[in-house]
């Protein structure tokens, strides 16, 4: 009679009789192919697994920088409420020191966008051309122009249009100390609730556009030569441009960069071409201004 060793997957097995040996290296068979097939599976789900978490990881790792950029957003935010928490209660504030003189110029430009220094003021006791009262390019003059075109020419309508480069100048300060520091927004703050800034945030002269102008044209080429952005470069050398024709102290920006690019690379670098744009924009405001005053006003401070 045939002897049954039993079923595995419906299948029988079966031997004939006095068979020992046969039945052994069959059984040893069953054994060693079932045990290869547990540990195929196990390998399988163990490699699965690891598959798994590290997907899970992958997935995790972004929302870090995006939590981060999150908390920026939200510091930034802060701190430009910060600005006109502080200087809202100085809107209407009567215009005073050399606020005249700007108000003036940006009369002047509103009626003759061509000319602003044409026309004479009585400043120091007798009267004298205006290029040789204001000591200051006229940029800043026709920001207030534009501004006044909109929002008239009242103490709150022009302490209000200057809450731009104060909030301009805090954010840049912001964004240049998140790369240098740990804490852009104390930095931020420290240098809004300085008494300085607050002071000059709180007229219309030309400081805090110089200053907002300043940090971003930093802020921009260091960025630029940090991701060689052509385009970051470009934006520098223009703001360079217009911090020097807002307060003379701008065209300092031009060797300042210099220095930078030189001590951190180490070597002459063709970047350093754009700070030509700036350079080549001075010039020209010096042509300009010798051809229609009589001196170049730049070369007259």
């Amino acid at each position: 009679m045939p002897a049954n060793l039993g079923k595995k997957s419906g299948v029988a097995l079966r031997f004939p009789p006095h068979s020992k040996t046969r039945q052994f290296a069959c059984t040893s068979f069953l054994g060693l192919f079932w045990t290869a097939v547990a540990s195929v599976a196990r390998r399988r789900f163990v490699n699965g697994f690891s598959e798994r978490r590290k997907s899970l990881q992958v997935d995790l790792y972004p929302s870090i920088p995006f939590e981060m950029k999150n908390v920026a957003i939200r510091d930034a935010f802060f701190a430009t409420t910060a600005v006109i928490a502080a200087l809202a209660p100085f809107l209407n504030k009567a215009f005073h020191i050399d606020d005249p003189l700007f108000l003036w110029m940006a009369q002047q430009v509103s009626q003759h966008p061509s000319d602003p220094y044409g026309f004479s003021v009585n400043w120091y006791v007798s009267t004298k051309p205006m290029f040789s009262v204001m000591q200051n390019p006229p940029l800043n003059a026709y920001y207030m122009a534009v501004a006044a075109s909109f929002l008239g020419w009242s103490e709150l309508a022009m302490h209000g249009a200057f809450l731009v480069p104060a909030a301009a100048a805090v954010l840049g300060t912001f964004f240049l100390a998140q790369r240098l520091s740990g804490s852009p927004l104390l930095g931020a703050l420290l240098m809004l609730f300085t008494p300085v800034f607050l002071i000059s945030a709180t007229t219309v002269m030309c400081d805090i556009w110089l200053l907002a102008l300043w940090v971003w044209s930093v802020n921009c080429w260091r960025s630029g030569l940090e991701r060689q952005s052509y385009w970051l470069l470009l934006l520098a050398s223009l703001l360079v441009a217009a911090a020097a024709l807002t307060k003379y102290f701008g065209v300092s920006l031009v060797p300042l960069l210099v220095a930078y690019t030189l001590a951190r690379d180490r070597r002459l670098t063709s970047r350093l071409l754009f700070l030509v744009i700036p350079v080549a924009v001075i010039g020209t405001y010096e042509v300009m201004t010798r051809a229609k005053y009589a001196q170049g006003l730049l070369a007259a401070q």
